[in-house]
This record gives C-alpha cells, sequence and structure tokens, in this order.
C-alpha cells in the first residue's frame, strides 16, 4: 500500500538473506543493500540514488548498526523489541516487534501522516488492489 501512494522502500541489512532477497522482489522493493555492515554508507548512497535529503527519510532499526543512519534519519524508528541504545535514537517506536507487524505500523503511521491511509483501505474494501 505505501509504494502505491509513491513513497520508494528500500532495505539496508547486514546480513545476506534469500529470503529477504525473494521477499522484496515479490513486494516489488527495488532498493535492497545486503550484506552492508557499513549500514550509514548504503543509506547515503541510496540518498543520492534517489537524490533525497537525509531529513526526507524514514529508517527503522532494531540494533547498534542501525544507530549511525538512525542519528542521520528525518524520522527514526525502533521496533518494539530493538536494543535499548537503538530505542533512545528513536523519534518513534512500534508496539509490535519486529517481524510481528513492526513494518506495517510504519507503513500505515506514514501513510496516516500524508493523509493517503484512508484512500488505501477504501482501494482494498472495494477491491480495487
Amino acid at each position: 500500500m505505501l509504494q502505491a501512494t509513491g513513497v520508494i522502500i528500500g532495505i539496508i541489512s547486514a546480513r545476506n538473506s534469500k529470503a529477504v532477497t525473494h521477499r522484496m522482489n515479490s513486494l516489488g522493493v527495488q532498493h535492497v543493500y545486503q550484506g552492508k555492515l557499513d549500514k550509514l554508507s548504503a543509506y547515503k548512497q541510496m540518498c543520492e540514488k534517489l537524490q533525497q535529503q537525509p531529513q526526507q527519510i524514514a529508517y527503522v532499526g532494531d540494533d547498534l548498526l542501525d544507530i549511525p543512519v538512525m542519528r542521520q534519519a528525518g524520522l527514526a524508528i525502533a521496533v518494539a523489541n530493538a536494543h535499548f541504545l537503538v530505542v533512545k535514537q528513536a523519534h518513534w517506536q512500534t508496539p509490535a516487534a519486529g517481524g510481528r507487524g513492526a513494518a506495517r505500523e510504519v507503513c500505515e503511521l506514514i501513510m496516516q501522516a500524508q493523509g493517503t491511509l484512508a484512500a488505501q483501505l477504501n482501494r482494498i474494501e472495494k477491491g480495487n488492489w
């Protein structure tokens, strides 16, 4: 739903995962950076590639490697089960844990803030998905 509103989604992960590759492909997420222990460099590359300023970016983190990016992002979000130092960097923390609905909560938060959530839910109710 979030992509349908024009928001570009990307992922930066320290791990390499075939499951992540498969899931991001199925969702049409084009900006996938895996195996990136230096997440800040990947973040800067993505900002440059997308011609976005750091304050235009929302970033979701859960562990210590996310802190440098969270300090740069316009909206830093920690999932419910994030490391306590990550939570300290966050502007907002999801009620749900990572892998348990946190991504959906973030997407809905962004759509609510941009005024696009109701329209997306209406599309689903009408079967126009």
